[in-house]
């Protein structure tokens, strides 16, 4: 009992904390015949009810047609030193969600163990094994992240190999406190860091996994060493036989551009993403043959398939392996792939996602395998200025390009009319491409029809109660247009009346899709903003007056640019009608800390009601 006292924690000192993580310590070992072995054990103590939900299960991925995995124990001790164990049916392993009727990756497996008698000051002790059951002939890398959504006690990393195949190692976000031991057989190196601090999440940073101190580490002693293997593992996948010609001949357009496009398109949209992680399901991708029976397909499968089709339709394709961070890091997750190298280590664990590159005509058009959203040939934001590295007889690092801003842009022309009652009616044209027409698709195309009607509806409503809609959409479901629609809308008793003057604040299009959200909301940042890539938002409101108004108050220009962009917005008056007109550009895709008061300075003028409000007499 003295001894769970010791360990306990007080809430009150992690009060944005679900749960205290004591030990995080996990162990992978190369043995000589090359099996490698993890080991982990895991000490964590529940704070409050929320903790229950968020760290009660936890799940481990592995492979059972490589794999053993061995629960050493597994237990919950309340605050009273009263032990439980997990029942049987508390235990199981079932098929990685993702997988689905995927039947060819069925053997990606999880370990599910759902703790009991979970209460505040709970202590959950976990301790497993995947064991190997055949040898592996591949270098041992990797890439393990020091930080977390949760604070942690301390956190050890140790890895064994033979003394004749040592490990190199970098270091990224702050260096790890390492030290290597030499035995006669094994070099020992082992990371341990203590009292680590949670990140305190904030809107629109990116994602932890860029943020975190972490290790890379790796057996290949150079890049072409690295090369050579990952074109070992590839290129037998390649095709080019009378199947793969076949499905070109039928997606083949009547220029080359046509050519490319539907052909990616097919890959992008029609071939059924598998949304593991790149090297999730082994190294060694099905054959592009195979994936095209299948029709579904995993980013390394999708990669070889696309290749292949643009390869046998007379293009010169490269495959770019790249880090493209997916979503969160959670703090008792071992490994984590993502981020490039210091230029030191050569790891594979690097790289999360594939894109395939085509020049074509002195015009580069990029392809991510698993994104089926954009516009196809567009590069998406979360990819834009990763590092990368190309799948070749001579593989090479390269930097995928961060796109100037006219690449994404949304473009929404208003016109409506305010009448005598302050009731106001109009209809917009939206034209959104890059970016912006990737969010309309998230937004509205995977919505059901009613779902989609909800959304739309609440939307509208908060311009006022009673708000109506009616919309019509272009462009979600065929990837090879940007995104058009036309919305027509009614507020009634938009405006504010006191006497006989009438305030009119301009509206924004009420619809997140349409801008960059906003990423400025308090007044200081402690990490980055990630404002998902350069963009621009043009927007125009021709709006009709009631007759004989008076326009006592038009508010001034603004005018106002900086490093990391500009605004600007105008309001005139055309005979009877108001025109505004606003344009807010964001020349960066990464905002440091420092930058954020410039940010900041940009979006509180695109919102400020105070540089949209038109006052008038209502003339009579």
């Amino acid at each position: 009992m003295v001894l769970f006292l010791l360990l306990s924690i007080n809430p009150s000192q992690f009060p944005n904390a679900s749960g205290y993580i004591h030990k995080d310590s996990t162990v992978i070992i190369q043995h000589q015949d090359g099996k490698i072995e993890k080991i982990r054990y895991l000490k964590i103590e529940i704070l409050n009810d929320r903790g229950k939900d968020k760290l009660g299960d936890i799940s481990e991925r592995y492979d059972a047609s490589s794999q053993k995995f061995v629960i050493d124990f597994a237990k919950t001790t309340l605050p009273d030193g009263s032990v439980f164990n997990p029942e049987k049916d508390a235990i199981s392993d079932v098929s990685a969600p993702e997988v689905g009727f995927a039947t060819i990756y069925t053997d990606m497996m999880m370990k599910a163990v759902s703790f009991p008698a979970l209460r505040p000051g709970a202590i959950i002790e976990y301790r497993y094994r995947i064991e190997p059951k055949k040898e592996s002939k591949h270098p041992l890398f990797g890439r393990v992240l020091f930080r977390g959504t949760e604070p942690m006690g301390e956190k050890i990393f140790t890895i064994v190999v033979p003394r004749n195949r040592p490990v190199h190692y970098s270091f990224e976000n702050g260096e790890i406190p390492v030290s290597v031991e030499t035995t006669e057989t094994n070099l020992i190196y082992t990371f341990k860091k203590k009292d680590i601090p949670m990140f305190l999440e904030e809107m629109d940073m990116p994602s932890i996994s860029k943020l975190a101190p972490a290790i890379l580490f790796s057996q290949f002693e150079s890049m072409d060493d690295m090369g050579e293997w990952l074109y070992e593992k590839f290129s037998p996948a390649f095709s080019s036989d009378k199947v793969i010609k076949k499905k070109v001949e039928e997606l083949r357009g009547n220029t080359d551009e046509e050519t490319m496009l539907n052909i990616a398109r097919f890959v992008q949209k029609d071939v059924r993403n598998v949304s593991l992680y790149l090297w999730d399901a082994g190294y060694k991708p099905h054959k592009a043959d195979v994936v095209l029976k299948n029709m579904y397909g995993d980013p390394r499968d999708k990669a070889v398939l696309l290749y292949s089709l643009l390869k046998a339709a007379g293009f010169e394709p490269e495959m770019i392996l790249v880090s493209a961070p997916k979503g969160k890091y959670f703090a008792i997750v071992g490994l984590s792939s993502v981020l490039q190298s210091g230029g030191k280590v050569y790891s594979p664990a690097e790289f999360t996602d594939i894109v395939i590159k085509v020049n074509l005509k002195g015009k580069d058009y990029y392809f991510p395998v698993m994104e089926n959203r954009s516009r196809c040939g567009y590069l998406p934001g979360r990819y834009q200025g990763e590092k990368g590295f190309v799948v070749s007889e001579k593989g090479a690092y390269v930097t995928l390009p961060v796109l100037p801003s006219e690449e994404s842009v949304s473009r929404v022309n208003m016109t409506g009319e305010v009448d005598k009652d302050g009731n106001l009616k109009g209809e917009m044209e939206l034209f959104l491409t890059g970016e912006f027409g990737r969010y309309a698709r998230w937004a509205l195309r995977d919505r059901k029809k009613r779902e989609r009607e909800i959304y739309m509806k609440s939307a509208i409503s908060s311009l006022s109660r009673g708000s109506t809609v009616e919309y019509e959409f272009n462009g979600l479901e065929n990837i090879l247009n940007d995104v058009k629609g036309t919305v027509k809308f009614t507020a009634p008793d938009y405006c504010k009346k006191e006497g006989k003057e009438v305030t009119f604040v301009i509206p924004h299009p009420p619809f997140w899709f349409v801008d960059f959200g906003n990423p400025a909301q308090t007044f200081r940042r402690r990490y980055p903003v990630d404002i998902g890539a350069p963009g621009k938002v043009l927007y125009s409101f021709r709006v009709k007056l009631p007759e004989n108004a008076k326009i006592e108050f038009l508010p001034d220009d603004v005018n106002v640019e900086n490093e990391v962009g500009s605004i600007k917005k105008s309001i005139k008056r055309d005979g009877n009608d108001v025109v505004y007109n606003v344009e807010l550009i964001v020349k960066k895709k990464i905002i440091q800390p420092e930058e954020y008061r410039s940010l900041r300075k940009l979006f509180l003028k695109y919102r400020s009601k105070n540089t949209r409000t038109v006052i008038f007499g209502d003339g009579g």
